[in-house]
C-alpha cells in the first residue's frame, strides 16, 4: 500500500501534492491527515505551475499527461520547475493494457468501443520516450510486470459500464443477457487480463 513507503522519504522532504481538482486534494488532504511528514496541497493546472524555474527535485506526474491540452506546453512547465540534475517520473499506458476486456466487449456487440480516445495513443508507453528524448538529457523508460485474473462477473461488468465509450449505447437495455455471456466466458477459469504501465524516468 501507497502509506508503507512513507518511512523512505527523508525525514526533512516537503511534498507538495496538487492536482487541478479540488476535490482529489481534499480526499488526498483527508487520507494523509494523520500521517507524519510534510505535506502540502496547492490546485493548479500543470499547464501553468505557480511556482519559480527549478524549485523541485523531484516531479512526479502519475497518468495524466495525455489529459494535457497543450501538452508541449505540460512538459515544458514541467521540466522548467525542475532542479538541473532532477528527475521527472511520468506514468503511463501501453497498447495491449486492458485489451482482453476490449475484446470481450467486442466479441459481445463489435460496435462497442470502451474508450473513445486511447489515451495510450497520446502518451502512452510505445512511442513517449521520443517525445520526451527532445526535452531532456537522458531518459529510461521501467515498464511494471503486472497482469490481472477476472473470475467474478460483476465487478468486471461494473467495469465495463463505467468505461468512456460508447457501451452503454448497446448495453443499457441488455445488462442481464450480457452479464450470462461474461459468466460463460469466464467459465471456471476466469479471464487473465494484461496490464501493462510504467514510468519514463526523464532527466534534466
Amino acid at each position: 500500500m501507497w502509506y508503507e513507503n512513507q518511512n523512505r522519504l527523508p525525514s526533512d522532504a516537503t511534498v507538495l501534492l496538487s492536482d487541478i481538482s479540488s476535490g482529489m486534494l481534499r480526499n488526498a488532504s483527508s487520507r494523509l491527515k494523520a500521517s507524519p511528514g510534510n505535506y502540502e496541497y496547492r490546485q493548479f493546472d500543470m499547464q501553468d505551475i505557480p511556482y519559480e524555474n527549478e524549485t523541485f527535485n523531484l516531479v512526479i506526474a502519475n497518468h495524466v499527461l495525455f489529459y494535457a491540452k497543450d501538452r508541449k506546453k505540460a512538459l515544458a512547465e514541467l521540466k522548467r520547475v525542475l532542479k538541473s540534475g532532477g528527475c521527472l517520473c511520468l506514468s503511463t499506458y501501453g497498447q495491449k493494457h486492458m485489451q482482453e476486456i476490449e475484446a470481450l466487449a467486442k466479441d459481445y456487440d463489435e460496435r462497442i468501443a470502451l474508450s473513445e480516445v486511447k489515451l495510450f495513443d497520446i502518451f502512452g508507453l510505445d512511442k513517449g520516450a521520443e517525445e520526451l528524448e527532445e526535452l531532456f538529457q537522458a531518459v529510461e523508460k521501467h515498464c511494471y510486470s503486472d497482469s490481472l485474473l477476472v473470475k467474478e462477473v460483476k465487478p468486471l461488468a461494473d467495469f465495463i459500464y463505467s468505461c468512456h465509450g460508447n457501451q452503454m449505447r448497446f448495453l443499457k437495455d441488455s445488462k442481464e443477457d450480457f452479464e450470462k455471456f461474461l459468466a460463460a466466458k469466464l467459465g471456471k477459469k476466469g479471464l487473465m487480463v494484461t496490464k501493462e504501465a510504467g514510468i519514463f524516468l526523464c532527466y534534466s
